[in-house]
């Protein structure tokens, strides 16, 4: 077993070895950011660069400039890459309408939805989701039905896949019907990260 002193030595190193890792940094260098950004940075036309939230890191006063050399294609493929398939999210409107039959016990239903149509009565669609939302199994804040108890048309499935290709990376997934959250009154659908599943994106 080491001498306690030499174990605090250690320890110490190790603690100063991770501190650029760990902690932000008081200052910089400017030589040595400036030669890194002519190095490795690259600004496409459209300076999206500029946009990144300023309280982020202040030290994004310092702009990039152009790389030259054997970065350059590479990354300009990359950010080619970045502003087609970047994004995290994406919504659209359904014009069409698909059917939906669900068999949990208590929220059955079995009927096309037709998407902002005047021909269903609100005040119906505000009872299902009620009815729904009573005898959804309970998860946090939310209620949920699970895949294996309700079904909806191929049309739908495909019609996700189709945009999921148009959008994100990677373009070629299987899509499959996973669950219907049902959020109560007060509660909201933010930005989240779901807890990563078995062989799903």
């Amino acid at each position: 077993m080491l001498p306690s002193s030499v174990r605090t030595a250690l320890d110490l190193q190790k603690a100063l070895s991770m501190a650029p890792f760990r902690l932000q940094q008081i200052g910089d260098c400017k030589t040595r950011v400036h030669l890194f950004e002519e190095r490795y940075t690259y600004v496409d036309e459209d300076d999206s660069y500029r946009d990144m939230d300023e309280n982020e890191d202040e030290r994004a006063s310092t702009q990039p400039k152009k790389v030259s050399g054997p970065n350059e294609s590479c990354i300009k493929e990359l950010c080619e890459i970045y502003k087609e398939h970047g994004s995290d999210s994406w919504s659209d409107t359904l014009d069409a309408s698909f059917k939906l039959t669900v068999t949990r016990p208590g929220c059955e239903f079995s009927g096309e939805l037709v998407p902002k149509s005047e021909e269903e009565d609100k005040e119906a669609i505000a009872d299902r989701l009620k009815k729904w939302y009573e005898h959804g199994e309970n998860v946090r804040d939310a209620r949920e039905i699970l895949a294996s108890e309700f079904t909806v048309s191929d049309g739908l499935v495909e019609e996700i896949k189709k945009h999921w290709g148009e959008h994100f990376i990677p373009s070629a997934v299987r899509v499959e019907p996973y669950k219907i959250h049902i959020y109560g009154p007060g509660g909201m659908f933010q930005f989240h990260r779901d807890t990563p599943e078995r062989d799903l994106v």
